[in-house]
């Protein structure tokens, strides 16, 4: 049951989240790698800095391995999650509007359920006889 839940969870963050980015993490060590063979002394903070500091496009600009770039785990963000509301066709309704007749008369209320009070504070009393 707890695979199952766990499984069910997963889904739905991956699925309504930024969270599917980290499926993306073999394409970042990939052109990690491709970095290092190009100018061995770059480091992975250096590597990360260099894709992921500020605006990508004024750091990073277009060059030849931009589609690579483009890959790369929250690099781009798209709108995973959209929620469409429909509002139906407004409904007209008409009504016969008479006038009401203004009846002065008072008619009380009997109120058949009318329980005497001593009756029910009796219930509470503790048995008279064994």
């Amino acid at each position: 049951m707890k695979l199952l839940t766990a499984l069910i969870v997963t889904t739905y963050l991956f699925s309504t989240t930024e969270l599917y980015q980290l499926l993306k993490l073999p394409a970042l060590v990939t052109h990690y790698f491709e970095h290092k063979e190009k100018t061995p002394s770059m480091s992975v903070v250096d590597f990360l800095i260099f894709h992921y500091k500020g605006n990508h496009l004024e750091n990073h600009p277009y060059d030849e391995d931009y589609e690579h770039d483009q890959k790369l785990p929250f690099m781009m963000h798209s709108n995973v999650l959209q929620v469409v509301c429909i509002s139906p066709q407004p409904v007209t309704l008409e009504s016969d509007v008479r006038g009401r007749t203004n009846d002065s008369r008072k008619t009380p209320i009997r109120n058949d359920r009318f329980i005497n009070d001593s009756f029910l504070s009796a219930v509470w009393q503790p048995p008279q006889a064994c």
